[in-house]
C-alpha cells in the first residue's frame, strides 16, 4: 500500500502536530508519539491491516476528535506518515519521519517534550500492543538482539526507564549521559536491526505455516 502515499514532509507533519493538538481526549498521543507506534506497526512481523490501528488511534472514549472535519483531515495525513514509514522499511533505509531526530547531547532526548522522548514512547506502545506477533521461539541470538533494539530505541521514553535500562544494560563505568548519547547515534542501526528482526520472524512463522 506504500505507493498509495505522497511524500510526507515537514510541514504536514507540523499540521499533524497541530491537529492533534486539538484532540478532546488528552491522553491520546501526539505527532512524534504517533510516528514511533506507526513505525512499531509498520515494521511489525506481520501484517497489521490500516483499519486495525485507525480504529485503535481514532476511535476513543471521549471520541479524538469532536469536530468530523478535523478527523477527515486527520486521516490521509496517518496514512501519509504511515506511508513513508513503511516506504523507508520496505527499501532497506527505515528511519525517523520530519521533526522527530535526536537533539545535541543524549540526556536533551529525555526531556518530556523532546522528539525522540515522544517518539520512544510511541514505539514502546506500538511494540506492547503486537506483541503477540513478537512470540515465537527463536534462538538466544535473535532475542538478545531483539533486546537490544528496543532498549536502544525505548531508552528515551522516559528518565525512570531510562535509569533502568542503564542499570541492566549501561557499560561498566558508563555514565547515564554518556549510554544516552551512544544510544542516540546508535538509533539508525536500531530501527534496521528492528526491520531485520522481523523479517526474519516474519519468514520464521510463514516457514511454521507451510509445515504439513
Amino acid at each position: 500500500m506504500s505507493g498509495e502515499h505522497h511524500v510526507f514532509d515537514l510541514a504536514e507533519a507540523r499540521r499533524l502536530q497541530a491537529l492533534f493538538a486539538r484532540r478532546t481526549a488528552r491522553e491520546a498521543m501526539g505527532y512524534h508519539e504517533l510516528a514511533g507506534f506507526l513505525f512499531a506497526v509498520a515494521a511489525a512481523p506481520a501484517t497489521v491491516q490500516p483499519s486495525e490501528w485507525l480504529d485503535l488511534l481514532l476511535e476513543d472514549d471521549p471520541p479524538l476528535f469532536t469536530e468530523t472535519k478535523l478527523c477527515e483531515e486527520a486521516l490521509p495525513l496517518l496514512l501519509a506518515l504511515h506511508g513513508v514509514i513503511e516506504r523507508g522499511i520496505d527499501d532497506d533505509a527505515p528511519a525517523l519521519p520530519p521533526d522527530c531526530a535526536p537533539r545535541p547531547g543524549g540526556r536533551a532526548n529525555l526531556a518530556a517534550d523532546a522528539p525522540l522522548s515522544l517518539w520512544s514512547r510511541g514505539f514502546l506502545d506500538g511494540h506492547d500492543w503486537l506483541s503477540p506477533l513478537w512470540e515465537a521461539e527463536m534462538d538466544e541470538a535473535f532475542d538478545a538482539a531483539l533486546e537490544a533494539a528496543i532498549v536502544a530505541l525505548g531508552f528515551f521514553a522516559a528518565p525512570g526507564l531510562a535509569a533502568d535500562f542503564h542499570r541492566e544494560y549501561g557499560a561498566p563505568d558508563e555514565a547515564l549521559e554518556d549510554m544516552a548519547a551512544r544510544l542516540a547515534a546508535a538509533v539508525p542501526a536500531a530501527l534496521a536491526t528492528y526491520v531485520e528482526l522481523a523479517r526474519e520472524l516474519g519468514d520464521a512463522l510463514g516457514e511454521e505455516d507451510g509445515e504439513v
